[in-house]
């Protein structure tokens, strides 16, 4: 009863939007804004060098960064799996677990039994070490709207390994700049990741194409204009 008192409704993707229109019948105005950040919260960061000293870490090491809440529809379970099954071939993995959450608790003891590579870093208000310190970024979720983490992880040049959900594809060119997993299968998952771990030129050429599109595209500063003018359609529409 309550969403059709509303004058218009905006979707951070074009999945979530449609999704919304077609539970609910929506019939007034919508648009597609895409998420943003604003950029200027990280001017001052680490050179990669410094954030991996920072967090023990050697230039040697392959450092995947799980970054978000630890919940049913993030799957970090996954995510361990992951870690777990290219640990077998690749001694240097390194994964780093950024966030709390509700199904933290099933995963302490699988975290200190692998603590000589898997690091549990809890809540960070500043989220820009890790980002700066990793390869790659997995997002493994069952759901999505358009994640705020593979903008973020954009802005500083690392590529998404992802799964095929929400609006994945509005924010992540497969293959340009970061791979989807369309089968959301844990050897999916492991042989996208060894192919950018493999091919640093490549990783290296996808994390610049996903920053070039952030900077262009999920600007706050342009996301805010979007707003302004979709009020001004809601309101000549009255």
């Amino acid at each position: 009863w309550v969403i059709p008192t509303f004058d218009g409704s905006v979707g951070v993707s074009l999945a979530s939007r449609d999704s919304m229109v077609r539970h609910y019948d929506f019939k007034k105005p919508t648009r597609v804004i895409h998420r943003a950040f604003n950029m200027d919260k990280f001017q001052n960061t680490l050179t990669k060098e410094e954030a991996r000293k920072s967090l023990h870490l050697s230039t040697q090491d392959e450092v995947l960064l799980f970054l978000g809440n630890i919940t049913a529809q993030k799957r970090p379970d996954k995510f361990f799996e992951i870690v777990q099954e290219l640990k077998k071939t690749r001694p240097n993995i390194k994964a780093l677990v950024v966030g709390n959450g509700s199904d933290l608790p099933k995963y302490v003891d699988l975290m200190k039994q692998n603590d000589s590579y898997i690091f549990h870093m809890g809540y960070q208000k500043e989220v820009a070490p890790y980002l700066v310190a990793s390869d790659l970024l997995l997002l493994p979720s069952d759901t999505e709207g358009l994640p705020g983490v593979v903008l973020e992880a954009g802005y500083f040049g690392v590529p998404t390994v992802a799964t095929d959900v929400g609006g994945i594809r509005e924010c992540l060119i497969d293959n340009e700049t970061g791979c989807i997993v369309p089968d959301k299968s844990i050897e999916g998952f492991v042989s996208k990741i060894n192919y950018l771990l493999d091919n640093p030129s490549k990783r290296i050429e996808m994390g610049q194409k996903s920053k070039n599109i952030v900077l262009e595209n999920f600007n706050i500063k342009n996301i805010t204009k979007s707003y302004i003018d979709f009020f001004q359609i809601i309101k000549d529409n009255k």
